[in-house]
């Protein structure tokens, strides 16, 4: 008997976890960006953008913390390119639920026109994904949150 409650509970742990990261991810959202320049709903750009997704998803569940790549289009205005970044000390199931969630609330519509956009950010307390018709890989972005480290200089410290 207390094995079938064992084997229970380890079918419905990765349910839970799912539920606690959706109820999650919207309350650790800190900033979002969408911009006004749109795609039609069947266009070659959103084609695209949920292949984008697909690769993410993917290549977080291959425990990856960090990836980004980019989906050619024939016309060089339906190419998309994105990425997801989660912090260094978030959990890889967690990392892979983030990933999950947000693209799936992203094309939803969750977030108005945001599926529709071609320029997209959304920066969680742990976890940032975006996506854009123009190449921002090794580009400084300016526009979103970021989390910045202070260098001290501890050479004049007293003892």
């Amino acid at each position: 008997m207390a094995s079938f409650k064992i084997f229970y509970l380890f079918i419905l742990l990765p349910f839970i976890n799912l539920i606690t990261v959706k109820a999650g991810l919207d309350d650790g959202l800190r900033s979002f960006y969408c911009s006004e320049n749109l795609t039609t709903p069947n266009s070659a750009f959103q084609k695209n953008l949920r292949t984008l997704f697909s690769y993410l998803s993917s290549n977080a569940t291959a425990n990856k913390q960090y990836y980004n790549t980019t989906v050619a289009g024939r016309n060089h205005s339906d190419t998309v390119y994105g990425m997801f970044f989660c912090f260094g000390d978030v959990p890889r199931q967690l990392c892979i639920a983030r990933v999950a969630e947000a693209t799936k609330a992203i094309l939803s519509g969750s977030y108005g026109n945001c599926s529709l956009s071609t320029d997209v950010y959304f920066q969680y307390e742990d976890f940032k994904i975006r996506y854009s018709n123009r190449s921002f890989f090794s580009t400084p972005d300016l526009t979103s949150d970021s989390v910045s480290c202070s260098y001290l200089d501890g050479s004049n410290q007293k003892n």
